[in-house]
């Protein structure tokens, strides 16, 4: 991990800090002016727990203290509901509960919290930001596809367009755990293959998850700058833990010897076993991809279990565009 930038995923976890403090004195104050009783009852607790503190570097802490530091903190619950509050109103207010925004969980053994995991991820999506261009869903337009139909299946390329923009929106809006958790689209150039990976980026994008879409000879340069210790870590890092991987172009990248076909079954392997949702796009057919790359690959991707294959039908609309 790149530890500039675990440095500020970790700060930034901390400064809720002081502003969820703030929202703790804003709610004692409304309770105290409305209940006396209720701010008596806070200080006595208050005080038992700085005994219980006290006590715990001294000697053994007192039952007794324990039971005081009880009695208050229920007397205090009771008012508070008498008063139309929940009972957990003037409890400590965390932006993280795992590590009560510290950045840290665990007892004897510190690991990073998720939230700071989560943070570091969506910093480090920043150098690779997507455009804010990005097609999506609802600006899908039916209209630009041919409706004549395609040869052997009865119907339309529109009207197979908005079967699989259908699809693929509910695909987009399970993540970050659709059913089958990886997509595979495949057919010739200018059919909507990298418009709909877009689509469902962007969606991904405003659900606040981490995504990365990139065609896969950046890929490979991000892979053999690794494979060569050259160094773009956080570039693997993103490519290995994006909440979603869209891989456009598969079939463009050279072959490496030693070194494409391993490292993408590595990648492959890696993010299916922690069931990462990626999506590929190429414009080879199943028959070409089995013949670039090994049955470990192919053999993932053509699993149904846990990737969908989707065709893409029709005619080129880049030449429609073009006329």
């Amino acid at each position: 991990m790149n530890q500039a930038i675990l440095k500020e995923a970790i700060n930034r976890c901390r400064e809720q800090q002081p502003l969820n403090r703030q929202k703790e004195n804003v709610r004692q104050e409304e309770v105290f002016q409305k209940s006396p009783k209720i701010a008596e009852l806070f200080h006595q607790r208050r005080e038992a727990i700085l005994s219980v503190v006290r006590s715990a570097f001294s000697s053994e802490v007192s039952p007794n203290l324990l039971e005081e530091t009880k009695q208050r903190s229920e007397a205090i619950e009771k008012e508070l509901k008498a008063l139309g509050y929940p009972d957990n109103y003037l409890d400590p207010q965390f932006t993280c509960k795992l590590c009560e925004d510290s950045g840290y969980v665990g007892e004897k053994l510190k690991e990073l919290c998720p939230c700071v995991k989560k943070t570091y991820e969506a910093l480090v999506a920043q150098q690779y930001q997507m455009p804010d261009t990005l097609q999506s869903f609802e600006t899908f337009d039916e209209n630009v596809f041919y409706t004549h139909p395609l040869p052997g299946l009865g119907i339309s390329q529109q009207k197979l367009m908005v079967t699989l923009r259908n699809r693929l929106e509910r695909y987009a809006d399970a993540l970050p755990a659709p059913p089958v958790p990886h997509q595979l689209f495949y057919g010739k150039t200018g059919l909507g293959k990298t418009f709909l990976m877009q689509c469902i980026a962007k969606r991904a994008k405003e659900k606040n998850l981490s995504a990365l879409m990139i065609t896969a000879n950046r890929l490979l340069n991000l892979i053999r700058r690794d494979y060569f210790s050259q160094g773009d870590e956080d570039g693997m890092y993103m490519v290995t833990n994006a909440d979603v991987l869209l891989i456009d172009d598969l079939g463009t990248e050279p072959l490496l010897k030693n070194i494409t076909i391993e490292q993408f079954f590595a990648l492959i392997d890696e993010r299916f076993t922690l069931k990462k949702p990626t999506v590929f796009s190429t414009n080879l057919s199943l028959t070409e991809l089995q013949g670039r790359y090994t049955e470990r690959i192919t053999s993932r991707l053509f699993d149904e279990s846990v990737c969908e294959k989707t065709e893409f039908l029709g005619d080129d609309l880049r030449k429609r565009n073009n006329q």
